[in-house]
């Protein structure tokens, strides 16, 4: 890298380094790393670990993304393809931070996503998806096959809603959330016959499991077809019973519910007009013993997104601010006390 200039060349040969994932007791943090071969035209993410002196790879010549470290921070599971053929999907991996291999925990038909541990360390939650109407593993393998195989690649249908930018979505199959027990490897379907749409631009992010492991809530479509309108709303259910919808206060969007740590909030996002995509997003504490909502930030005229929680009482999440991306935080506990009075603070922009 000793050009004068830079080229598109130069630009290429440069590995992209993605968002860190620290353990619990920050000591030690897992860094997707993709370096794309412009001969061969295509990108190989690897996952390092690393403890602020030296960096060691965990993962080979096959992409893998979307790590999530076990609660004692001794695993780290993550994604990657079963092998290198183009038409493999991606499955759950997991694999020991201090010595040993990977091993392949799933091998779902259509692939999996955005893996969770859930507080006891025995099982990860993850996405994967299944045709609707096809509720096992088996039918939607079946029918996968089914489709692969058909001549027949047009589409029908009947709702308003049968297309997303460039994907056909009126016969896409449908986000199901999964546990896969780590040791025996039993994959257990948390929302069997679900059949509602995730958030279509992307999935991963946007559910949380309890801090006790009891209960699990998500964003979905909760607009009924035809579907004249398009609105997420939060969905809560306990391990084993039918999800609940929870913010049907609301006729606009809620999105992205996070538990707090002492498991009795739920902070999710909220737009109040009908209608207007571009209405801000509002923080709302939903109080899981009550069902109150609790809007917080109401009176801030900024939109927030990405939040996420650090420590017991401290929300942090992103806001544009002037045509740039600034970190905030907010205290929870004050807010809650004074709803609407409490404006976040920026710490970065």
């Amino acid at each position: 890298m000793s050009e004068d200039r830079i080229t598109p060349e130069l630009l290429w040969r440069l590995p992209r380094v993605g968002s860190p994932l620290a353990d619990a007791q920050g000591r030690r943090f897992v860094v997707p790393v993709t370096s794309y071969d412009i001969e061969v035209n295509e990108g190989t993410t690897r996952l390092w670990l690393g403890d602020g002196e030296r960096l060691r790879a965990l993962t080979g010549d096959v992409s893998a993304s979307q790590p999530a470290l076990s609660p004692d921070g001794s695993k780290l599971a993550f994604v990657r393809k079963a092998s290198a053929d183009k038409d493999a999907k991606n499955q759950l991996w997991v694999m020991p931070l201090d010595a040993g291999e990977p091993e392949m925990l799933t091998d779902m038909p259509l692939g999996v996503s955005d893996p969770h541990w859930l507080p006891d360390g025995k099982r990860v939650a993850f996405l994967s998806a299944l045709h609707v109407g096809k509720w096992t593993l088996e039918e939607t393998a079946a029918e996968a096959k089914r489709r692969k195989d058909s001549k027949v690649k047009a589409h029908t249908s009947d709702q308003r809603f049968y297309r997303f930018w460039d994907r056909w979505v009126c016969d896409e199959p449908v986000q199901h959330i999964f546990t896969v027990d780590v040791k025996t490897r039993e994959v257990t379907d948390l929302t069997p016959g679900l059949a509602r749409i995730f958030p279509l631009m992307e999935s991963a992010g946007t559910w949380d499991i309890a801090p006790d492991g009891s209960e699990v809530a998500f964003t979905a479509v909760r607009s009924e077809p035809p579907y004249h309108d398009l609105i997420s709303g939060v969905y809560r259910f306990k391990l084993g019973e039918a999800p609940r919808l929870i913010s049907e206060w609301t006729t606009s969007h809620a999105s992205r519910p996070r538990y707090s740590p002492d498991g009795k909030y739920l902070i999710h996002g909220m737009q109040s007009e009908e209608g207007f995509y571009a209405d801000k997003v509002r923080l709302v504490a939903y109080e899981l013993a009550t069902g109150k909502h609790i809007v917080l930030t109401e009176p801030w005229d900024h939109s927030a997104e990405s939040w996420e929680f650090s420590g017991p009482d401290t929300l942090v999440f992103l806001a544009e601010d002037r045509g740039a991306n600034a970190i905030y935080t907010l205290d929870l506990k004050r807010a809650l006390q004074s709803p609407g009075e409490v404006e976040p603070q920026q710490v970065a922009r």
